[in-house]
């Protein structure tokens, strides 16, 4: 090996004898030969752009358009699983089908097949009983060779006979073992076939076992997420529970059970006549016949207002009007007023129920909540009684104290809007919306003679007391 000192004179020698080889007789002779190296160097190179510039002038073309148009997507590897799946979910069914269609041809040709054999057993078994008849026939003709012309021409002739039919039961041979070869063959084909689907579908079956577990893992998730809205739900129920236990302990109204008689129901339908005519006998400005109408629906609408609840303001400005045109309805000259009938005031009353009704479907549009709400506030403040087919009472209303201090119990609601249909009709979601908005509230009846006893869900327009009869 050279070390570098040794190297670097051997690259010095060299360089000198390539110097004294190629050393010019003169500088112009040297410049001479640099200018024609350098010409043909530049014919070279020119010969050379020419060459390119056919190949190379579309190039830029090329580069614009391929800028422009897309030529290769990527997929990703979720969305080829998805369609292997779906592939795999489309072509099981065939496989299927063709696999059942290929077992029942096997089984076919296996029966053709065993037939064809059970056949060809059966003429061999003839052609050896036809040879030996043959053979016996043959020495008979020996035997009675020396017999007259007649019974050798017709030994002649049953003989030929019988080598015609030799020969032709040779033929069948031949035809039935040709069949049975072209049906192994058809045989071997589909048997082929056959583990070709069956490779198929054990690839298949793997794509789908590698798609479910890989849902496995997204449904580990769903159970996380159920497991917590299950303690959600528990500890909701937990709540629900401690407040009833309050409610129980604090017994905040007690109403007493039982069924009042007619005496009462009409004494204390006078009562609140009296009083409404006394009201409207003063002589008050005209928005002040009924203040606390007045005061009590500014405080529904701030209700609305400020509640999660809220509403468009369009619908809020006509629900105020229709709220003002109900207490001009109500508030009308007192000496007009003062004459009205009591059949006059059940009609009265009817219209603003109606009203009332329908300010909650334009309060609350999108679904039943609207026309739901109206009902309930529909049977709160109706006070006429529901006639049976024979023209009776109920036995339910004759069981019911005043509507608007005892409520409507919870079973009564529910018999007209079922449980089972909570989707369709929204009761839970109106009584809870006519709660926050202090239009109703909700109660639990306690038996004074039965302090044990839970008593029963009714619920009343909120704020009203009780009239007690002297």
């Amino acid at each position: 090996m050279l070390t570098p000192s040794a190297a670097n004179d051997h690259s010095h020698d060299l360089s000198k004898k390539q110097s004294a080889w190629a050393k010019p007789h003169s500088v112009l002779e040297n410049l001479q030969g640099s200018v024609e190296k350098l010409s043909l160097t530049l014919n070279a190179l020119q010969g050379s752009v020419e060459l390119l510039q056919p190949t190379t002038k579309d190039f830029t073309r090329l580069k614009h358009v391929m800028h422009f148009q897309r030529q290769y997507d990527l997929i990703s590897e979720k969305d080829i699983k998805s369609a292997q799946s779906q592939i795999a979910q489309d072509i099981r069914p065939q496989i299927d089908t063709l696999l059942s269609e290929a077992e029942s041809v096997m089984a076919k040709l296996l029966s053709e097949e065993q037939t064809l054999e059970a056949t060809v057993e059966k003429q061999e078994e003839e052609m050896k009983h036809q040879q030996l008849k043959v053979n016996e026939k043959q020495r008979l003709e020996n035997l009675h060779h020396r017999a007259g012309d007649e019974d050798r021409s017709k030994i002649d002739q049953a003989s030929a006979e019988a080598i015609r039919r030799l020969k032709s039961l040779k033929l069948k041979k031949d035809g039935l073992i040709r069949t049975i070869e072209d049906r192994a063959e058809e045989i071997e084909r589909k048997e082929h076939q056959l583990y070709k689907l069956k490779e198929d579908t054990k690839r298949m079956q793997q794509r789908k076992q590698n798609a479910a577990s890989d849902g496995a893992a997204q449904e580990s998730q769903y159970e996380l997420r159920k497991r917590q809205l299950t303690a959600e739900l528990a500890s909701i129920e937990l709540k629900l529970d401690q407040k009833k236990k309050l409610i129980q302990a604090k017994r905040r109204t007690t109403i007493g059970d039982g069924i009042m008689s007619e005496s009462k129901k009409s004494r204390r339908r006078k009562l609140v006549e009296a009083d409404l005519d006394n009201t409207l006998g003063n002589d008050e400005p005209h928005w002040r016949f009924y203040p606390q109408h007045l005061r009590y629906i500014q405080d529904v609408l701030e209700r609305i207002c400020n509640s999660p609840y809220q509403g468009d303001p369009q619908l809020l400005e006509e629900y105020e009007r229709q709220a003002r045109s109900y207490l001009q309805q109500i508030q009308k000259d007192r000496t007009t007023i003062s004459t009205v009938t009591q059949t006059d005031r059940k009609q009265w009353k009817r219209h603003s129920i109606k009203q009332m009704k329908t300010m909650c479907k334009i309060l609350f549009p999108e679904g039943t909540v609207g026309a739901t709400m109206g009902r309930i506030i529909e049977m709160l403040f109706s006070d006429e009684p529901t006639i049976k087919k024979d023209g009776q009472r109920s036995e339910e209303d004759d069981s019911m104290i005043d509507i608007l201090e005892r409520g409507v119990p919870v079973k009564v609601l529910a018999r007209e809007f079922p449980p089972a249909q909570e989707r369709r009709h929204n009761l839970q979601k109106a009584i809870h919306i006519l709660s926050d908005v202090g239009v109703i509230e909700t109660l639990q009846e306690v038996d004074e003679s039965n302090d044990a006893s839970p008593g029963e869900m009714i619920i009343r327009v909120k704020g009203v007391e009780s009239i007690y009869e002297e």
